[in-house]
């Protein structure tokens, strides 16, 4: 028998959604296969669904305009570029001499604020939430644990003479490489404890912080702003400073920002740095740019306002944060120093959810083939974007994965048969664990995706020059210019 009061219908939707039981999942049944796919189809029933008053869209509505106010509130916009830019900056004072300096403008190709911004903003970024093998490898190569250990007396004050006249405090071997072996190199005096008649030499080669894999460099102050740097004026090396402390905006934590020589490897992440958990939750409702905002304001309007309105704000805010942090994580591991949002991922679990609905409802769908294009041509043009800058397409993919298995699990109209609540329980167990596990493994277990070339060439495709260069100065060993 054809239902023929739409009312009726809704009734009958509604009383199962509310109370998924076994007698309302017969009725919701007998309901789907007497239902005329010349009157009805699926599009229709989500549309009276959309009708039923029981849940409002809390969620969606308070997520844009966060989304939103974030957006407005940032300060500058970067330069809508989508390769990297070089900057020349002229007679800048090096160990050396005077030199000129190169370094790279970083780009935000979303017409949003400098990428550096999402830093303060609370994106996840890698260095702030672990110990990266890079940065191990950076300070095991420097020796600073050896020099701790056995005395601060291996540092003393190099010195380059007139004309050059610069001075900086450093281990004989840094003196000898940084000079080209010219250098004065006075063991057990740093250059700022200088008697009065010896200081004639200027000390301006101080610690920098640049970038964000946490690493110092031993340069002048005009050198460090050429790199958007922090300059440690009240130190004298790199082995006084935390550098991760000011990429991760830690200074709250400590009224002394100063490390003297002597502390237990303070180059290394302290303990609020090795784990701000809370950048996972921060990150979810920032977008890089009104480009992008855009985008994900245009597909949420359309799906998940809807979603909502069926299943309720909870169950919808359960899919779009749990897929949103697991994509955080995916993101960071395979790019360690970008900072990431969570936005992204979140629109890709509930795209995730409609992907589900889909095979549900395919065989009462009246075009079955063009919903499934329509869908999959929005996932592929989503996964498209996240090959250009900022933007991860692992991220996404991890969130439509996360976000389809939640929807077996939350949703109360996706239907298994006779066994449902039964069903449904180890399911959501396995789905449970499955997530966990699988971010643990991100978490701890696989270190070797920090430099995975092939996971970068993904992440990031240069479809023209100068795309996808790395963009964070790293201090390695040699010259500090």
């Amino acid at each position: 028998m054809i239902l023929t009061s739409r009312q009726q219908s809704v009734l009958e939707m509604t009383s199962y959604y509310s109370n998924p039981t076994e007698m309302n999942l017969a009725r919701w049944k007998f309901l789907k296969q007497n239902l005329s796919k010349e009157h009805q189809s699926f599009t229709d029933i989500m549309t009276q669904v959309s009708q039923i008053p029981d849940y409002l869209p809390y969620f969606t509505i308070s997520l844009q305009i966060l989304l939103l106010t974030v957006l407005c509130l940032r300060a500058g916009f970067s330069e809508a570029r989508m390769a990297l830019v070089n900057r020349e900056k002229l007679q800048i004072p090096t160990f050396l001499g005077t030199e000129t300096i190169v370094s790279l403008a970083e780009p935000n190709p979303w017409l949003g604020p400098p990428v550096h911004f999402f830093l303060d903003a609370g994106a996840v970024v890698a260095s702030c939430m672990r110990p990266l093998e890079l940065l191990k490898t950076i300070t095991a190569n420097q020796g600073y644990r050896m020099l701790i250990e056995e005395n601060w007396s291996y540092f003393g004050c190099c010195e380059m003479v007139s004309p050059l006249n610069r001075a900086g405090t450093t281990t004989e071997a840094e003196c000898d490489v940084w000079t080209s072996g010219v250098g004065k190199w006075t063991r057990g005096i740093l250059c700022s404890d200088r008697p009065k008649t010896k200081n004639s030499v200027a000390h301006v080669i101080k610690p920098c912080c640049a970038g964000r894999d946490g690493a110092c460099r031993m340069i002048s102050h005009e050198h460090c702003n050429a790199l958007d740097g922090v300059f440690h004026t009240e130190c004298d090396h790199c082995v006084q400073v935390n550098c991760l402390k000011e990429v991760c905006k830690l200074t709250s934590f400590s009224k002394d920002d100063v490390i003297h020589l002597g502390d237990d490897v303070p180059w290394l992440p302290g303990h609020n740095t090795k784990w701000q958990w809370w950048r996972y939750l921060s990150a979810i409702p920032l977008t890089y740019g009104i480009i992008d905002c855009g985008i994900l304001i245009s597909i949420e309007l359309s799906m998940m306002m809807q979603l909502e309105k069926a299943i309720g704000w909870h169950r919808v805010m359960i899919i779009y944060v749990s897929s949103a942090i697991v994509g955080e994580l995916v993101a960071s591991r395979l790019e360690p120093y970008v900072p990431h949002v969570g936005s992204t991922a979140g629109v890709a679990g509930i795209i995730g959810v409609a992907v589900i609905e889909l095979f549900q409802a395919w065989s009462f769908l009246q075009h079955p083939l063009w919903e499934a294009f329509k869908l999959f041509a929005l996932i592929f043009f989503v996964s498209f974007l996240g090959t250009f800058y900022l933007i991860s397409v692992a991220s996404f993919l991890t969130g439509l994965v996360v976000g389809a298995i939640l929807c077996l699990v939350v949703v109360p109209y996706i239907t298994y048969g006779r066994r449902l609540g039964y069903f449904r329980a180890r399911l959501a167990l396995a789905g449970f664990i499955l997530i966990v596990l699988g971010c643990a493994l991100l978490q701890w277990v696989l270190p070797l995706l920090e430099t995975c070339d092939l996971c970068l060439s993904i992440e990031c495709v240069a479809y023209s020059e100068g795309m996808c260069t790395s963009y964070y100065p790293i201090a390695r060993e040699g010259t500090p210019r």
